[in-house]
């Protein structure tokens, strides 16, 4: 097994790591970077970090990014950079004491993706459409909502329909 094969080659565990993690950040200081300003020019850290707070036409906006200058160069770059590069934080996450991040959308603005029930024509069954529900909201943070004053809690209610999605990232840039 493994294990014993690094035995055999090295002295002791600690100079296997230290072999096997130098080996890894030579590897990975070899492969491309990328921005987010690669997958779109407007997509520098202001709008990055405005993104997280939910500020920007990515966030507000209804309908598909299809056919769109921004949709069209999110799936250039997918098909291009994505699965080749290691994609650049913004300054936001770095902001992240615990090296995650989850995005929660409480609302479906693209229709006939089956991810919720919004759908075509979308100046009427878009408005206020609920998205596909993967999670349970129990606790918010309110000093990042400007609506609302104090924290609070779902506590025998229901937040209602929300779609999350997490990113979270290590410490050492070889996991």
């Amino acid at each position: 097994d493994a294990k014993t094969e690094l035995r055999r080659i090295y002295s002791s565990t600690d100079d296997a790591k230290q072999t096997i993690s130098r080996a890894c950040a030579s590897a990975w200081n070899s492969v491309s970077t990328s921005s987010f300003k690669d997958v779109d020019e407007r997509f520098n850290n202001g709008f990055m970090n405005s993104y997280v707070a939910g500020d920007t036409f990515l966030n507000t906006e209804t309908g598909s990014f299809e056919g769109t200058e921004e949709g069209n160069n999110i799936d250039n770059f997918r098909d291009d950079q994505a699965t080749n590069t290691i994609m650049r934080g913004f300054p936001s996450l770095s902001q992240c004491n615990y090296n995650s991040i989850m995005c929660c959308f409480g609302r479906d603005r693209q229709p006939n993706d089956n991810n919720g029930n919004c759908a075509d024509p979308i100046d009427q069954n878009c408005l206020d459409a609920d998205p596909a529900d993967n999670s349970n909201l129990c606790w918010i943070d309110a000093d990042h909502i400007p609506s609302f004053s104090d924290p609070f809690a779902f506590r025998n209610d229901s937040e209602g329909d929300i779609h999350c999605h997490g990113l979270a990232w290590a410490d050492d840039d070889n996991h």
